[in-house]
């Protein structure tokens, strides 16, 4: 909500153009997309198996905690931005300390 109200614009479209275009994902989005019907995108890898059953993505209320949607390749474009020091073009877009500290247990 804050992007939203900050860029003028939809969250999913902000990202688009200001993390993965400049990135170089083509296989992505972050509107919904289905993996089944006449919409289905057959290169989206699947979110997780149980019991051996595919289970499908479906849309969620919380957009931005879990509607990325990419493909395996984009998928490795994305973490080696997530590892690297946060700049993108030359330019910081995350700043490379809170970049790394991104999956580290902080004990208050």
């Amino acid at each position: 909500m804050i992007i939203e109200e900050i860029a003028q614009e939809r969250y999913e479209s902000y990202l688009d153009k200001n993390l993965i275009a400049p990135l170089g994902m083509t296989n992505r989005t972050f509107e919904f997309t289905t993996q089944t019907g006449k919409d289905a995108d057959i290169k989206l890898a699947h979110g997780h198996f149980e019991n051996g059953i595919v289970v499908f993505a479906i849309p969620m209320y919380l957009r931005p905690a879990g509607q990325f949607t990419t493909t395996a390749w984009d998928t490795g474009i994305f973490l080696r931005f997530m590892m690297s020091d946060g700049t993108m073009n030359g330019k910081e877009f995350i700043n490379s300390e809170f970049l790394a500290s991104v999956g580290k247990q902080h004990i208050f």
